[in-house]
């Protein structure tokens, strides 16, 4: 999941290699979204139905520049998504700064389930 990585996440790693500026996500949340573009930042389009809701995120150890979900993540849809074509992840629930953005193949329908296992999710 590293197509895009977002302006605002390369400076803030960035500020705290080179000038020691404490940089930590203290949690992190995946979203869906349902176009994207090239430009910098990507545009995207958040899903926006009320059976959406961003998933939090729980983290192996990182190894060998890569790391992986440690919990299943579930999403319900009670309606048809339709084809979702992106994730990104983010540092809030709502709202807040998109850190990466990346290609996800999802063909959702009412009443199916959504299910990224542990380990699934890899951030590199």
């Amino acid at each position: 999941m590293t197509d895009y990585s977002i302006t605002y996440w390369e400076g803030r790693i960035l500020d705290s290699v080179f000038h020691g500026v404490p940089f930590r996500v203290e949690n992190a949340y995946i979203g869906l979204a349902t176009a994207n573009g090239e430009a910098e930042p990507p545009t995207y389009f958040e899903l926006t139905t009320s059976d959406y809701n961003r998933k939090r995120i729980e983290w192996n150890t990182a190894s060998g520049g890569a790391i992986t979900n440690s919990n299943q993540i579930v999403w319900t849809p009670t309606t048809n998504w339709g084809t979702v074509p992106y994730a990104f992840l983010s540092d809030v629930a709502q709202g807040g700064d998109m850190l990466i953005v990346g290609s996800i193949s999802l063909n959702t329908g009412a009443g199916s389930q959504i299910i990224l296992e542990p380990g699934a999710l890899t951030v590199t």
